[in-house]
């Protein structure tokens, strides 16, 4: 096969030159590095509500983690006392059902987040992760707020 074209001024022959990737990439100026970010304390509702995320529960997150780790089914666990579930339905109810949001969607919305729970639990996510991801879901899955009732 023949070229039709001839070469760019300077271009040899041979395929591109690819970049070195140990090279590294020149410092920005005026950049202060981040070295943590401030937990996230509420997320935003439709309708101006505010859910409040808690503390981090160690010993009930402990205590979870042996009994699943024991083989306990954790479905079963949602309405004892050894539930992260229960514990924070507990806490947000209060802000929920007043805005339509009642517990078979926050038991729905908990089911989802199982695999983020089990991060959380052995230590692979830090609880402000899964209860920001938590609140987030609930956040969308919540009534949106008639428009014409606002003002």
């Amino acid at each position: 096969m023949s070229r039709t074209q001839p070469r760019p001024p300077g271009r040899k022959g041979g395929p591109p030159k690819k970049a070195d990737p140990l090279r590294l990439v020149e410092p920005v100026a005026n950049v202060t590095p981040v070295d943590r970010l401030a937990p996230v304390e509420f997320v935003n509702l439709p309708g101006g509500q505010k859910l409040v995320l808690p503390d981090e529960p160690v010993e009930l997150g402990e205590g979870l983690r042996d009994a699943l780790l024991d083989g306990r089914d954790w479905r079963e666990g949602f309405s004892d006392d050894n539930s992260v579930g229960v514990w924070l339905w507990n806490l947000w109810q209060p802000t929920l059902e007043p805005i339509g949001f009642g517990r078979e969607e926050f038991v729905a919305t908990v089911i989802d987040t199982q695999r983020e729970l089990w991060l959380w639990l052995i230590g692979d996510r830090l609880w402000n992760q899964y209860v920001t991801g938590l609140a987030g879901r609930i956040g969308r899955r919540v009534p949106q707020p008639d428009a014409q009732a606002t003002p």
